[in-house]
């Protein structure tokens, strides 16, 4: 009578051992891709958040007048490079308007189908604020950019 052995021959625990290499080889990459997705998150955030304060701190100044104003911020022991741009717009702002559509209880009553376009002669209150942040990622320079138009009032 022929007799099995109980345990595992050498040849099965060396698979059993190159499928959970593999296994986790694949977790490890996964995890090294993670990491990555989220430091990279991170560093956008900052970025994003920086605009903002450098938007805030235009607006709630006196009137800014048009220019480059260019600066740098370390944040979290990063740094950060931002340049804002003010402008005015240019001579040919038109907003054109489309029909105006309201609906009552179910039904739709359109309006008569205008083009209506308004210049805007005061194009001084107006002012076009362009925000860039940039930083290195790596080799590789990655930006984000704050866009925001300003209407100048003078309190009376």
């Amino acid at each position: 009578m022929n007799v099995k052995p109980k345990a595992f021959t050498f040849i099965e625990v060396m698979v059993a051992l190159t499928v959970v290499a593999l296994a986790l080889s694949a977790l490890i990459r996964l995890q090294i891709i993670s990491i990555y997705l989220t430091d990279r998150t991170v560093m956008t955030t900052q970025a994003v958040i920086l605009a903002e304060e450098i938007m805030t701190e235009i607006t709630t100044g006196s009137s800014p007048s048009p220019g480059l104003t260019k600066g740098a911020a370390n944040r979290n022991g990063r740094d950060f490079y931002w340049q804002s741009e003010i402008q005015k717009p240019n001579s040919n702002l038109k907003i054109k308007f489309q029909p105006n559509i309201t609906q009552i209880a179910g039904s739709t009553i359109q309006s008569k189908p205008e083009n209506k376009s308004i210049n805007f002669h005061d194009l001084d209150s107006f002012r076009r604020v362009d925000i860039t942040v940039h930083w290195l990622d790596g080799r590789i320079k990655k930006q984000v950019q704050l866009t925001s138009y300003l209407y100048l009032r003078n309190f009376p």
